[in-house]
């Protein structure tokens, strides 16, 4: 009975995919630094390996440097964005009045412009919204911006978190780096282990081949964006088509947050036609990027791009956000680990 249980391919199927949801679900969390540097470190030391011999320089005081450098950066990045929010919030709070002013100005040639095409009352419609827009400004000052600063110390925390983040990331990597060769060694010593390395490599290859494919759909929509947008004489169309391609990037966001609200624009002035172009623009880049997201990922990793899709809408509805990544990882990992076992099963039986 237990022989048939193990050889069963749907059930070490179930139980694979299971171990790797837990393991994606409640121990990637804990060890996401080790993780990552295990990725710089297998991408990086082939890299080294080749300056080495040209300069002999040892290959831990290299990786040394390169963190050094990293964190010096990132670090300098977040002090930077903290600096510029800290000192522009006193000019924030100075400023809520010539911003209601504006507010009030945009609202009133709004209205007016709807009156002259639409027939509508421009009066009651912009004392309807000015009251709207007043209570929201007002509940702004008086709740939002003071709850915002009382939880001052709780940012404080989470940026020092980053900081503790990167540098046992950086840490470990430098660990690894320096007993690279031993590790290597003693992963090649036997069958299983090779297996789990050649896991682990198909893994790294497809967070590459996920960072390239989206850096490709990027710039890819980003251009169309741009041309596109040129084409029907939009105003400043480059800008809009860069911030449009990488609002792409981030998740339930996409070229809508720039491309709606600009269709929306030119038909209150009464420009149909960029209008239109803009909401079919924006319906053009959602279908580029369902077919070319699964195509550039699908076929660098012989998966077919059906499954990554299906993948990524499991990964949202099982891990969130994060999902985007980790539906496709998982699947990677599943079908690395099982067609392992299906390896060993068939050369036990020949």
């Amino acid at each position: 009975m237990r022989d048939k249980i193990i050889n069963n391919k749907f059930v070490i199927l179930l139980l694979i995919t299971g171990a790797v949801y837990f393991f994606l679900k409640f121990i990637s969390p804990l060890v996401t630094p080790l993780l990552i540097a295990i990725i710089i470190v297998a991408v990086s030391v082939p890299f080294f390996d080749k300056i080495r011999r040209k300069i002999r320089i040892p290959r831990t005081l290299l990786m040394g440097l390169l963190m050094l450098m990293v964190v010096a950066v990132l670090g300098l990045l977040i002090w930077f964005l903290v600096t510029y929010v800290a000192s522009g919030i006193p000019d924030l709070l100075n400023s809520f009045q010539g911003v209601e002013s504006g507010i009030t100005v945009f609202i009133r040639n709004c209205c007016d412009g709807i009156e002259s095409r639409f027939g509508i009352d421009a009066d009651r419609m912009e004392t309807v919204i000015i009251e709207k827009v007043d209570i929201f400004i007002n509940h702004f000052q008086n709740n939002i911006m003071p709850s915002f600063l009382g939880e001052s110390l709780s940012y404080v925390k989470y940026i020092i978190s980053i900081g503790a983040f990167l540098a046992v990331t950086a840490i470990a990597v430098i660990l690894l780096v320096k007993d690279y060769d031993k590790i290597m060694s003693l992963l090649c010593s036997s069958e299983e282990s090779r297996r789990a390395l050649e896991i682990v490599w198909q893994v790294i290859f497809y967070i590459g081949t996920f960072l390239k494919a989206q850096l490709i759909i990027m710039l890819t929509l980003s251009t169309l964006c741009a041309v596109v947008l040129s084409i029907a004489g939009v105003e400043n169309s480059v800008v809009f088509g860069i911030i449009a391609g990488v609002m792409d990037l981030l998740p339930f966001i996409g070229t809508g947050i720039v491309l709606i609200p600009l269709g929306i624009w030119h038909i209150i002035n009464g420009w149909y036609v960029q209008a239109v172009v803009c909401l079919l623009l924006y319906a053009g880049c959602a279908i580029i990027r369902e077919m070319l997201e699964p195509k550039l990922i699908g076929d660098k990793v012989g998966i077919f791009p059906i499954a990554i899709l299906l993948a990524v809408y499991a990964g949202l509805k099982l891990f969130g956000v994060w999902g985007i990544i980790k539906g496709p990882l998982g699947l990677v990992i599943i079908c690395q680990v099982y067609n392992g076992w299906k390896e060993r099963t068939e050369s036990v039986t020949d």
